[in-house]
């Protein structure tokens, strides 16, 4: 970086100037920031480096979260379960950050953006608890959780702001809020009598999975980049062209694709021996398509929701 003072260019990461020993400050950025400086070779090797401690917070998490279960019904079993489910979500998304092609920059760099933002890792954690057919399915399930409004009840008369911050947030906090009929109120978080009987979730579970067959070591991932960038997707629109059928990835295709991944791996000795049949398995069936061709930021769309269905019904 360039010294302010002298103008002399120093070596990346030197704390003084070598010409005239000015303290070379650096703003702090936000992550994504920091991971899209980095050549896409270094940002293979950084995020193999994450990942295995992005595994072991998820889980240690959601293993806490178990034992206090045992306490009885307490709301920050669910706290736990929502961080585990989020932090599981980041790992899936640099990985689908390195499935992502070298050609689409824009989607790659929209998509890293994500691991600090709660609706983009919301969106894997809901995402991850479906089985979508193909990626026009995937386009339906995406656009309808990115929303920042949505109208619900019998005849559509209430609105309601985008369900996975709202979730969250009144899992979390005590809120004053404005409802739209114009009254204001306090919104405790919910019971935690709610919480009780929640399975162990995809996303964990996956990024497990992928951490015991070995996909988090360097050599692996790169085969795993490779493997995936020979299958570029994209973004198929709501409802698929009938003469680009052919073109599709369904999901019976999905999972044969899932189950060449794991046979590469092996092939090249990359492997883990520690892989069961379930966390193959699980990958088989469970590795869903990646998201890097959507855009998973929350939408302005309040004034283009619909009226509703029967005004005069309320």
């Amino acid at each position: 970086m360039k010294c302010d003072d002298c103008g002399v260019t120093n070596d990346k990461g030197d704390r003084y100037c070598s010409q005239c020993g000015a303290y070379l400050a650096v703003e702090p950025g936000p992550a994504h920031r920091e991971l899209l400086q980095l050549t896409r070779a270094d940002f293979l090797i950084t995020v193999a480096s994450g990942l295995p401690l992005i595994w072991e917070n998820a889980s240690r998490l959601w293993a806490e979260a178990a034992e206090i279960s045992q306490l009885g019904a307490r709301r920050s079993v669910r706290i736990l379960q929502g961080f585990a489910e989020e932090e599981a979500a980041k790992g899936l998304i640099l990985l689908d950050a390195i499935r992502c092609p070298a050609s689409f920059a824009d989607k790659f760099s929209n998509l890293v953006k994500q691991i600090e933002q709660h609706v983009g890792k919301g969106i894997y954690a809901r995402y991850y608890g479906t089985s979508p057919a193909d990626m026009s399915e995937v386009k339906r399930i995406v656009d309808s959780e990115r929303q920042g409004f949505y109208r619900e009840g019998e005849y559509g008369e209430f609105i309601l702001p985008n369900q996975i911050k709202a979730g969250r947030e009144s899992m979390l906090y005590v809120s004053y809020i404005r409802n739209d009929d114009g009254t204001h109120g306090w919104h405790a978080p919910r019971n935690p009598l709610e919480f009780e009987g929640r399975i162990y979730p995809a996303t964990v579970r996956v990024l497990d999975a992928l951490h015991a067959v070995g996909v988090f070591e360097v050599e692996a991932l790169k085969a795993f980049r490779d493997y995936w960038q020979e299958f570029p997707f994209t973004d198929a629109g709501i409802d698929s062209r009938p003469d680009a059928i052919d073109t599709i990835v369904n999901w019976t295709k999905l999972t044969d694709l899932d189950f060449g991944m794991l046979k590469r791996l092996d092939q090249q000795d990359l492997l883990s021996p520690a892989a069961t049949v379930e966390h193959q398995n699980t990958i088989i069936r469970e590795l869903l398509f990646p998201l890097y061709p959507f855009d998973l930021g929350i939408t302005r769309n309040f004034r283009d929701l619909p009226p509703p269905d029967s005004p005069y019904s309320y």
